[in-house]
């Protein structure tokens, strides 16, 4: 088993995503050994840039025809990322909410993956994600509570993040949400921390365990 772990936060020990992760991370490989583990952080690692030579690369593949030497260069770097992230068997994130959405960079490394003939296609029924049999943890970190009604819309994070795995074809997704971090003060923050953590724990043994 490869799991794949990727974190969108630069705040390392402060970042109470990257806390309930690491947490998660631990339990699963003290029933798990044998799990190679591959991390990549967004804030480290730097990422190709999708640009012209690269956007060109992908057209070229989508329409059949050759592209110019600077484009397959460019994509090259492109199917890199895929090829690693496809790879994996499970997904482990940490995953900040950054005015009401995703980090920049994880967005970044989502229009790098999410490409068509990769990671999903479309047929006559519609777009089809290609990583099927995948499982993927994402962990959401929230400085305010989103779980009720009159702050619901404005979640882009979590939602959005579930999406585009599904998109891709990753269905077994089991997520975590570590808040509010903010919002209720430091007392009530140490205490969801707490319980996302043993969440986290809890989870990661079922999982590794093969439970459903």
């Amino acid at each position: 088993m490869k799991l794949l772990y990727i974190t969108a936060s630069p705040r390392d020990q402060h970042s109470y995503s990257i806390r309930v992760a690491d947490a998660f991370l631990a339990a699963f490989q003290a029933k798990r050994p044998d799990v190679t583990v591959v991390k990549r952080d967004l804030f480290l690692d730097p990422l190709v840039p999708f640009g012209a030579d690269a956007a060109a690369g992908k057209y070229a593949i989508m329409h059949g025809t050759t592209a110019s030497p600077e484009a397959e260069v460019a994509f090259a770097g492109v199917k890199k990322v895929i090829d690693e992230f496809a790879s994996a068997d499970l997904y482990l994130f940490a995953i900040p909410m950054w005015n009401f959405g995703i980090p920049y960079v994880l967005k970044h490394y989502f229009d790098v993956i999410v490409q068509p003939g990769f990671t999903f296609t479309v047929t006559e029924q519609g777009y089809a994600g290609l990583l099927q049999g995948k499982t993927a943890v994402p962990v959401f970190a929230q400085g305010g509570d989103y779980s009720i009604p009159e702050t619901a819309g404005y979640d882009h994070q979590k939602p959005y993040a579930e999406m585009i795995l599904g998109y891709m074809g990753i269905q077994d997704v089991h997520s975590l949400v570590v808040g509010p971090t903010l919002a209720a003060g430091r007392e009530v923050a140490g205490e969801k921390l707490k319980e996302a953590i043993a969440a986290a724990q809890a989870l990661a043994a079922k999982l590794a365990a093969g439970t459903p």
